[in-house]
């Protein structure tokens, strides 16, 4: 199965089955928005279904709006 992010005008592939993202340099994707948290969330797909978690980011996570 195929996972791209799309953030904005940017589409990313997500290629690993943890993907963590943030605007700290550590994260697997950085997004430099100051919306977005340091480590702000994560991405697991190497289950049934993909999950996705915030990582107590200060202005929370939306998922499709």
């Amino acid at each position: 199965m195929r996972y791209r992010l799309r953030f904005h005008l940017q589409e990313i592939d997500l290629t690993s089955d943890e993907v963590v993202i943030g605007r700290g340099s550590a994260c697997h994707v950085t997004i430099d928005d100051p919306m977005l948290s340091r480590t702000h969330v994560r991405i697991a797909l190497g289950g049934p279904q993909p999950f996705l978690e915030d990582l107590h980011s200060r202005n929370g996570t939306q998922l499709n709006g």
